[in-house]
Protein backbone atom coordinates (compact mmCIF):
# COMPACT_ATOMS: atom_id res chain seq x y z
CA UNK A 1 0.00 0.00 0.00
CA UNK A 2 1.40 3.37 -1.01
CA UNK A 3 1.39 6.33 1.34
CA UNK A 4 2.12 9.78 -0.03
CA UNK A 5 4.12 11.29 2.81
CA UNK A 6 4.93 14.72 1.51
CA UNK A 7 5.03 16.54 -1.79
CA UNK A 8 7.62 14.79 -3.88
CA UNK A 9 7.95 11.31 -2.36
CA UNK A 10 6.00 8.27 -1.24
CA UNK A 11 6.42 5.32 1.13
CA UNK A 12 5.39 1.90 -0.12
CA UNK A 13 4.91 -0.94 2.37
CA UNK A 14 4.63 -4.58 1.34
CA UNK A 15 3.18 -3.79 -2.07
CA UNK A 16 3.71 -7.20 -3.69
CA UNK A 17 4.90 -9.34 -0.80
CA UNK A 18 5.18 -9.07 2.96
CA UNK A 19 8.39 -7.50 4.23
CA UNK A 20 9.94 -5.23 1.59
CA UNK A 21 9.33 -1.50 1.70
CA UNK A 22 10.49 1.38 -0.47
CA UNK A 23 10.64 5.14 -0.75
CA UNK A 24 10.21 6.62 -4.22
CA UNK A 25 10.12 9.99 -5.96
CA UNK A 26 9.32 11.00 -9.55
CA UNK A 27 12.00 12.39 -11.85
CA UNK A 28 10.59 15.08 -14.13
CA UNK A 29 11.68 15.54 -17.73
CA UNK A 30 12.26 18.87 -19.44
CA UNK A 31 8.49 19.39 -19.73
CA UNK A 32 7.87 18.84 -16.02
CA UNK A 33 6.09 15.51 -16.54
CA UNK A 34 7.37 12.38 -14.80
CA UNK A 35 9.89 10.57 -17.01
CA UNK A 36 11.40 8.18 -14.46
CA UNK A 37 11.38 7.33 -10.78
CA UNK A 38 14.06 7.07 -8.15
CA UNK A 39 13.48 4.47 -5.45
CA UNK A 40 15.30 2.86 -2.57
CA UNK A 41 14.13 -0.29 -0.89
CA UNK A 42 14.87 -2.66 1.91
CA UNK A 43 13.35 -4.97 4.45
CA UNK A 44 10.71 -3.39 6.65
CA UNK A 45 12.81 -4.06 9.76
CA UNK A 46 15.38 -1.56 8.42
CA UNK A 47 13.25 0.73 6.26
CA UNK A 48 10.35 1.42 8.57
CA UNK A 49 8.13 4.51 8.69
CA UNK A 50 10.62 6.49 10.82
CA UNK A 51 13.51 5.74 8.46
CA UNK A 52 11.30 6.58 5.47
CA UNK A 53 10.55 9.99 7.03
CA UNK A 54 14.31 10.54 7.32
CA UNK A 55 15.32 9.42 3.83
CA UNK A 56 12.20 10.52 1.89
CA UNK A 57 13.27 14.16 1.59
CA UNK A 58 16.75 13.02 0.49
CA UNK A 59 15.27 10.79 -2.22
CA UNK A 60 13.02 13.64 -3.37
CA UNK A 61 15.92 16.13 -3.47
CA UNK A 62 18.04 13.67 -5.45
CA UNK A 63 15.18 13.09 -7.90
CA UNK A 64 14.84 16.86 -8.37
CA UNK A 65 18.59 17.16 -9.00
CA UNK A 66 18.36 14.37 -11.59
CA UNK A 67 15.46 16.21 -13.24
CA UNK A 68 17.54 19.38 -13.55
CA UNK A 69 20.35 17.37 -15.16
CA UNK A 70 17.77 16.03 -17.64
CA UNK A 71 16.81 19.58 -18.62
CA UNK A 72 13.88 20.28 -16.31
CA UNK A 73 13.79 23.86 -15.07
CA UNK A 74 11.82 23.95 -11.79
CA UNK A 75 10.57 27.48 -12.51
CA UNK A 76 8.63 26.01 -15.47
CA UNK A 77 6.34 24.13 -13.06
CA UNK A 78 4.88 27.30 -11.55
CA UNK A 79 4.45 28.85 -15.01
CA UNK A 80 2.52 25.81 -16.24
CA UNK A 81 0.07 25.69 -13.32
Amino acid sequence: MEHVCAPGWSFIESEREVGPTSVAAPVAGFDGLPQAALAIGGPSVRLDRAEAERVGPIVAATARAMAVRMGHLPAQESADV
